[in-house]
Formats: C-alpha cells, sequence, structure tokens
C-alpha cells in the first residue's frame, strides 16, 4: 500500500499508465462511476484500489481507504467521508507502533490522519 501511494502521490507513475496497471475497462468504467458518485470527484477522476483498514489511533473505525488518480478517499463504516487530495499531502509515513500496518498521513496544513490495520 505504501509503494503505491508513494508512487501515485508523487507523481512518480504516469497516471495513466498507472492506471491501465489495475484496470480492465469494463470492470472499472462501473466502478469509476461509483467512487466519483460517493466521494463526489471529477469526471476524470480514475479509481485505482481499496484497502481495508481502520481510522484513529485508540477508537479505530473500521475503513475502506480508495485510491484514485490524485485523491485518498477514506470511507469509514459509520463515519464521515474523508477526501485527501494528493495536492495537499505533505508527507506519508509507515508507522510501526502501536500497530504493525500503520500510515501517518501528514497534510501541508499541519493536520495528520491515522490510517492503520491493512
Amino acid at each position: 500500500c505504501l509503494e503505491l501511494l508513494n508512487g501515485v502521490w508523487k507523481g512518480q507513475a504516469n497516471s495513466e499508465a498507472f492506471a491501465r496497471y489495475f484496470r480492465q475497462a469494463t470492470v472499472y468504467d462501473e466502478l469509476d462511476r461509483k467512487v466519483r458518485e460517493k466521494f463526489h470527484l471529477d469526471e476524470n477522476e480514475a479509481y485505482f484500489t481499496k484497502f481495508y483498514c481502520t481510522k484513529g489511533k485508540l477508537l479505530r473505525k473500521p475503513a475502506y481507504l480508495y485510491i484514485t488518480t490524485s485523491h485518498l478517499c477514506l470511507d469509514p463504516l459509520g463515519g464521515s467521508k474523508l477526501v485527501l487530495p494528493f495536492v495537499d499531502i505533505g508527507n506519508i509515513a509507515k508507522k510501526k507502533a502501536p500497530f504493525d500496518n500503520a500510515l501517518k498521513i501528514y497534510m501541508k496544513d499541519g493536520q495528520g490522519h491515522m490510517i492503520t490495520d491493512f
């Protein structure tokens, strides 16, 4: 997950080529539409993949992390959706404690988001 995020977020991968890697045209066209509607994204936004995870440090809520061409979108089950544009992300770091599989997303405005349990 971290390698995928860094490849898209840092612009190291050509977005179109990266999208083709994850898609099978007819299946993903419908998924693109559903993800765009769910998170109110532009029509040009393409869905890459999603991961089951939890959000939060202490009170972890089950969630899905969606990766698109220019956003990280978090959909906590029973909570408010979160849309993080890659241009607003300052850093993404893997964290070891207190969870083995955790990412901390640091925004340029100073906010941070902990995503765990991939």
